[in-house]
């Protein structure tokens, strides 16, 4: 995503110049190329709340807590956990969620 202005120039059918007055030169983009873009995060968003879920499993199930994440990953992960899926990390409930184990 980082080649965003590469692929829009690239692509002729998804941009369009224009000239307004008192604005100037200005890019428009048609609304179908910022669904692949949502697509995008929503895949990387569902991504990263497995990657934490495993996490939060693997602390739980660890039997020495003095290897592995530390106490405030943990609580950090929980909190990332919930802005991600919007629930509250419950073991049992991650691991049925992402199919873990």
């Amino acid at each position: 995503m980082k080649d965003l202005a590469f692929y829009i120039k690239d692509d002729k059918s998804l941009w369009e110049r224009m000239d307004y007055p008192n604005v100037g030169d200005v890019l428009l983009v048609e609304e179908s190329y910022y669904d692949g873009i949502i697509e995008d995060l929503e895949k990387q968003k569902k991504q990263l709340a497995e990657v934490i879920a495993r996490n939060l499993v693997a602390w739980d199930t660890s039997k020495d807590k003095r290897e592995g994440l530390l106490p405030e990953v943990y609580l950090t992960n929980r909190s990332w956990y919930k802005r991600l899926t919007g629930e509250e990390y419950v073991f049992h409930k991650a691991l049925k969620k992402f199919n873990i184990g």
